[in-house]
């Protein structure tokens, strides 16, 4: 993220899956994370996933952000990510 252009969360988690082949846990990275493979092969046996920890995986990443004011949520639901941490007075 560069300081003068933040990132909405779904563009910062797909920064993590690009850049450094973090997955987080949404709907599209459930079968990226069966086959233990960024690749389309599959490695290895495939393997089981609770889809539910994934979301809330998400969803923490998301809430932590804001925490530590490093995301900020909108009315509308969007959270936008940014390198310099927003200071609660």
């Amino acid at each position: 993220i560069e300081p003068d252009d933040p990132l909405e969360f779904p563009e910062f988690l797909d920064r993590l899956k690009e850049d450094l082949g973090i997955l987080v846990g949404r709907p599209e990275d459930d079968l990226i994370i069966r086959r233990n493979n960024l690749s389309p092969e599959q490695f290895g046996p495939p393997t089981s996933i609770n889809e539910e920890d994934l979301r809330r995986n998400v969803a923490e990443l998301r809430h932590l952000l804001i925490e530590t004011g490093y995301g900020k949520s909108y009315a509308d639901g969007r959270t936008i990510v940014t390198t310099e941490p927003e200071v609660l007075v």
